[in-house]
């Protein structure tokens, strides 16, 4: 019979959601309630009955311990761009990794449960937060979007738009959008819960978020894992879907040439250089922040609107690190989408890991957005959820 979290481990796993989602801060500024909630779990794990776990929880530890200690030499060799707050950040992923993958990978069935009621509780919150902000332009303390208001120097980025618990609109954008796709996901296969009306209602407020952030890759990756969900009815109607996708990409392709902005060929340059650089760096990477100094010392540091912050997790992830641990971490994402496959299909928790890569390649506070964490661990989780005989038919009635 599967362990089950004690209450200590299930409040403190609550609290380290609950902290990553909402950024917050408690007791002091460099302390926030996600560091206190995942060394308390860390803890905790001494106290418990020793849990044998899958072996994709040893793959990933070992992964993200190789990807950090190679980040940290390699920032060595970049040593004036090293600060105390951005290694203390870095080697924190590491534990944070450790501690939620545990729970997911030892506890599976408590940990998505929790973090299912924590989705939706973040779903309700986000919506309500992102009408109050558009309506007043009033947000959080722990938001920097109404300094980034009165100095922005690209005009797209002038507009109100909602930032929730977050640093910037895409931020929330992209954990809306996790959020909304993890609950349709869990709803589906775990609970087997097929009210039409519920699924409306999450719809809903999702897309409202979504929509009102402006962020163009949270709402098409949206849009992709809806038609996933709903691919037996494509594949039955596959020439109505055929000539209506033609379509959405013609008038999509014209809708993009009519509003492109200064910020979009900004973005454009970046992402150019940004793989340009690479070339300087040999592929090995630039360490901790370097991407952000070579940018400032470069000619041409014009053509970026004086942007130096790549704001994307995996591009960042690819400049800093090398070309070897990005395609090391591709590689890993390829191989937990396998073991969903081998243990429960091809089902939607296993779309979400391409949506998953499209949302981390949006533009995001890539240092700060520690939800996606919590995420990948979930996906792990759902490997490791038992497969008994009936379950198994539970779920292939439910799809």
């Amino acid at each position: 019979m599967q362990q089950q979290l004690s209450l200590y481990n299930k409040i403190v796993f609550l609290l380290l959601c609950v902290g990553v989602f909402t950024n917050a801060y408690f007791f002091l500024p460099i302390l926030t309630v996600t560091r206190v909630a995942t060394f308390a779990l860390l803890g905790g794990m001494l106290f418990v009955r020793r849990q044998k776990l899958d072996n994709i929880f040893y793959v990933v530890v070992a992964f993200f311990f190789f990807y950090v200690t190679y980040t940290l030499l390699i920032s060595l060799w970049h040593s004036q761009y090293l600060t105390y707050s951005n290694v203390t950040n870095h080697l924190f992923i590491l534990l944070l990794l450790i501690a939620v993958l545990w729970a997911f990978c030892a506890y599976p069935k408590d940990s998505m449960r929790i973090f299912y009621y924590v989705c939706c509780g973040f779903l309700v919150i986000a919506t309500l937060l992102s009408v109050v902000e558009m309506i007043t332009n009033w947000h959080l303390p722990m938001s920097n979007r109404l300094l980034w208001n009165q100095q922005s120097i690209i005009p797209e980025y002038v507009t109100n738009r909602p930032t929730g618990f977050f640093y910037n609109t895409n931020d929330f954008a992209i954990v809306v959008t996790m959020s909304l796709c993890y609950i349709l996901a869990y709803r589906k296969l775990v609970l087997c819960d097929t009210k039409i009306w519920k699924d409306i209602c999450l719809l809903t407020l999702g897309l409202i978020c979504i929509c009102l952030t402006h962020c163009r890759t949270a709402l098409v990756g949206c849009i992709a894992f809806l038609l996933f969900m709903q691919r037996k009815t494509i594949v039955q109607y596959k020439r109505f879907f055929i000539t209506l996708l033609i379509v959405f990409v013609i008038v999509s392709i014209v809708v993009f040439i009519a509003i492109q902005t200064e910020s979009t060929w900004v973005r454009f340059n970046l992402y150019l250089y940004s793989f340009i650089s690479l070339f300087d760096s040999y592929g090995l990477g630039f360490g901790l922040e370097g991407d952000m100094y070579y940018y400032a010392s470069m000619d041409n540091y014009i053509l970026f609107g004086h942007i130096i912050n790549l704001h994307s997790y995996l591009l960042h992830f690819l400049l800093t690190s090398g070309v070897l641990f990005f395609v090391a971490y591709m590689l890993l994402l390829v191989y937990i989408m396998r073991k969903i496959t081998a243990f429960h299909g091809r089902n939607e928790f296993w779309c979400m890991i391409p949506l998953y890569i499209i949302l981390l390649f949006a533009p995001s506070s890539s240092n700060f957005l520690w939800p996606h964490y919590l995420f990948f661990a979930s996906y792990i989780g759902y490997v490791c959820l038992p497969m008994s005989e009936s379950r198994h038919q539970m779920e292939s009635v439910c799809s």
